[in-house]
């Protein structure tokens, strides 16, 4: 009865550690910090595929001595030049070397709107630091 009443205590002793843990592991925070967790994870991937799928490409402009990166804003202004031409589009990098260096004179003579208000600012401001001198 001894040996009995010892192992039945062990048990029980154990069991009474136990289900604090057990309740606290279904508990609705820890769940909610597993979802959170689990949604945090899903997002950081999203983002590693979202830039694995949009190039990385940075061109340079060997007459104009400059770099362009070829992101949204560069492919919609080249679409636009494909149009005016009425051209099909055509992958830049297919292009002949030729017909990309008229893109480049196309795309200086074509600076988006939020260039030129760039270059508008940048002109005022050196004006306007001469003026002060």
């Amino acid at each position: 009865m001894n040996r009995f009443t010892r192992n039945l205590s062990v048990v029980l002793f154990a069991g009474t550690l136990a289900v604090p843990i057990a309740i606290r592991a279904n508990s609705p925070l820890s769940l909610q910090t597993e979802r959170q967790d689990k949604d945090a994870k899903e997002r950081a991937e999203k983002q590693k595929d979202a830039d694995k799928a949009e190039k990385k490409l940075r061109v340079f402009d060997a007459k104009h001595s400059d770099y362009h990166d070829w992101n949204e804003n560069e492919d919609r202004a080249y679409r636009r030049y494909l149009n005016e031409r009425h051209e099909d589009y055509r992958d830049y990098g297919k292009m002949t070397h030729e017909k990309q260096t008229e893109y480049w004179e196309w795309r200086h003579a074509n600076p988006d709107r939020d260039d030129m208000n760039n270059r508008d600012r940048d002109r005022d401001d050196m004006n306007r630091d001469r003026d002060t001198r």
